[in-house]
């Protein structure tokens, strides 16, 4: 019986590869991309750094972390940037630009039981609406208050909305 070659993989840590990670602390909102090699961060770079924000602010960086977070996935997956900026530039006959629904702010996007749900505020109401990816949408999940958390430990900024017990 011929014994199976050593794997490139026995000499992998769980943790490594490309990864995105948002940070929200008394200093601001951050998006990072790193590299994990052997378990030892190699490098890391803020690719949006806000040191002022203003609450709805947070859409920004949840939609920059799920991209950076996509890209992340796509070259742990064998990706090359040739690969990517092709099929970026031959989607751009579809995707002609952002969603925009007049008087609403991106506020985020969570993975939950049902799905992806984007979340929107209305600017003159506060009241959300969440948009649950092929599912349904629902503009009665009550309405924005603040952000809450993201002391100085780097945690994720919690939105908490009044009339919704639902924290993302």
């Amino acid at each position: 019986m011929k014994v199976p070659a050593p794997s490139p993989f026995d000499m992998v840590d769980p943790r490594d590869g490309y990864g995105a990670t948002a940070h929200a602390s008394g200093e601001g909102l951050r998006v990072s991309v790193e590299l994990i090699s052997l378990g030892e961060m190699l490098r890391q770079a803020d690719v949006y750094v806000n040191d002022n924000p203003q609450n709805l602010d947070i859409g920004v960086q949840s939609r920059l972390h799920d991209v950076m977070e996509a890209v992340c996935q796509y070259f742990n997956c064998g990706g090359s940037w040739d690969e990517l900026e092709r099929v970026l530039e031959q989607s751009r006959t579809v995707i002609l630009g952002g969603l925009q629904f007049s008087g609403w702010v991106f506020l985020d996007s969570v993975e939950d039981e049902d799905g992806r749900v984007y979340r929107w505020v209305e600017d003159a109401t506060g009241r959300i609406a969440s948009w649950v990816a092929g599912e349904y949408i629902d503009t009665d999940c009550g309405n924005f208050s603040s952000i809450v958390g993201g002391g100085d430990d780097g945690d994720l900024v919690h939105v908490q909305s009044a009339g919704d017990d639902r924290d993302s």
